[in-house]
């Protein structure tokens, strides 16, 4: 009767190690440091820093010995079935023709010729199968603490391929169920790309960039964000993005399945429009989760709908109905001042597109997403933002972020609570909160449509301090509204005095007569 496929694959195992053990030589033989070699296979590629071994050899010797085997055949069958018992007899052979390939002991190997020792104490295998000698370096390695994370996952990955699973590696490593998972999805990483990081003294990838990588689900994006981003920093601001642009995009198709369903085709002359031509009756945020069903309220009979993109999602609208002879009786001051309300309601639009980024990103800092930066570096620059934004520092906004209620709405309880975690956070954490109100507030645009000089500094600063925690415009166009160069702003005449502007709060500021 034939043995079953899967009692033949484990016979094989079986016979590969019993293989292993039969093989091995029972004696401890010293052989020339100059016969022996790494084996071309190891998942080790950095030996890391030998000095404090180097100086422990000089003093001490080799307190270890080597596993190697015979560098016999061609190609990966790296020992023919040869016994080993004349190599233990005579490992340097008469003329030092021997050659071995270290398995177990390689840091050791160049450890001894850093330190001047000639000969080394081995224990030889031979007739060991390829994938046997791979296991056993792969073994010895993975228990290590000193591999790299990139080492790691390459080694995991090695022994799947090899026929291993997660289950037979936790035993085998010592590791848990979540670290291989974890490292097998670093595996799938561009080897070129992490290359590249890996010789840039001025970035080092950490654990934690690696998991924020793998937070992004497509395998060719992460490759995208890794080998475009310049620091750990700027790596982790890409990787927040490209999550949150992946599940914008999955709530997306969600929206646009029930819009289908309703027969609401797109319409991206909407987009821009700002209430002229269309007029917006529900904005979806995708940020947030789809609703189950789609609501639009104010809908009449006959009204054809469109949705368009917007900068925060989508939006639904229909076309305004007016008289046409009505835009005919404008004059020309009249209809330049309705292409600045436009320009104007685009600008709003913008400036609160880039607020909302502003805080996302300061929300990932406080959640502890975007890495901290040393105190003498945040405090100094946030505080300045603060000044220069004359923001009213407040327990209560403190409290209102926390909690998300206003303040006069918390019992005493809640208050206590929410105070204890506001005073826990950091000092520049606590100041970040409190651009929350004036980031809602700012107006970047004079009414005459040229950009608000004041403002525009302000969101100078702000953005100045965040790019220290890596932030980034995930868009030119805010970039541009921000910084006053975008299109829409009105050129200023030089000649011409500016507009005057009063504050957006109430503050009087007591000036003496």
């Amino acid at each position: 009767m034939a043995r079953p496929k899967k009692n033949q694959e484990a016979a094989a195992v079986a016979e590969e190690t019993t293989a292993a053990v039969e093989y091995q030589s029972s004696k401890i033989v010293m052989i020339n440091t100059d016969q022996l070699e790494h084996h071309p296979e190891n998942p080790r590629k950095d030996l890391g820093d030998l000095t404090e071994l180097v100086e422990s050899m000089k003093k001490n010797g080799v307190m270890q010995n080597l596993t190697v085997i015979i560098m016999i055949g061609k190609d990966k069958d790296y020992n023919a079935d040869v016994p080993v018992e004349p190599f233990e007899e005579n490992p340097n052979g008469s003329k030092g023709e021997h050659r071995y390939f270290v398995l177990i002991g390689n840091r050791r190997l160049e450890a001894a010729r850093m330190a001047g020792i000639k000969q080394l104490p081995c224990r030889i295998l031979t007739r060991i199968p390829f994938k046997t000698q791979l296991g056993i370096m792969l073994e010895e390695n993975m228990q290590r603490n000193d591999l790299t994370i990139w080492e790691q996952a390459q080694g995991f990955q090695l022994m799947l391929d090899l026929g291993e699973t997660i289950e037979t590696i936790e035993k085998k490593t010592g590791f848990g169920h979540t670290t291989i998972q974890h490292r097998l999805n670093i595996a799938k990483l561009d080897a070129k790309v992490i290359r590249e990081k890996e010789k840039d003294d001025s970035f080092q990838l950490s654990l934690k960039d690696y998991y924020e990588l793998e937070k992004i689900k497509n395998v060719n994006t992460r490759n995208k964000v890794l080998k475009e981003a310049t620091s750990s920093q700027d790596l982790v601001r890409r990787a927040l993005q490209e999550v949150r642009a992946e599940k914008r995009a999955e709530h997306a198709k969600v929206w646009l399945e029930m819009l289908d369903a309703r027969g609401i085709t797109e319409n991206p002359d909407a987009r821009n429009d700002y209430g002229t031509k269309f007029e917006t009756l529900k904005e979806i945020d995708l940020d947030e989760e789809p609703g189950k069903r789609l609501r639009i309220e104010g809908v009449a009979d006959g009204d054809e709908l469109y949705w368009c993109e917007s900068w925060r999602g989508l939006k639904i609208c229909r076309a305004k109905k007016k008289a046409k002879d009505v835009e005919k009786q404008l004059t020309p001051w009249e209809k330049e001042q309705k292409e600045k309300e436009k320009k104007r309601k685009q600008i709003k639009s913008l400036t609160k597109a880039a607020g909302a980024e502003i805080l996302d990103f300061i929300k990932n800092i406080i959640d502890g997403r975007v890495d901290p930066i040393k105190p003498e570096e945040s405090v100094p620059a946030v505080w300045s933002a603060l000044v220069t934004f004359d923001t009213y520092i407040s327990l209560g906004d403190g409290l209102s972020y926390i909690t998300g209620k206003d303040k006069w709405n918390l019992k005493a309880d809640e208050k206590k609570a929410a105070a204890d975690l506001f005073n826990g956070l950091p000092i520049d954490q606590q100041m970040l909160i409190m651009f929350k109100s004036e980031l809602g507030r700012i107006e970047l645009a004079n009414y005459d449509c040229t950009a608000k000089e004041e403002s525009i500094e302000k969101m100078a600063a702000m953005v100045g301090a965040l790019e220290l925690y890596g932030f980034g415009w995930s868009d030119d166009e805010l970039r541009q509204i921000t910084d006053g160069t975008h299109e829409l702003y009105e050129k200023r005449d030089p000649d011409d005095h500016p507009e005057d502007d009063y504050d957006d709060d109430d503050t009087d500021d007591g000036d003496d007569e």
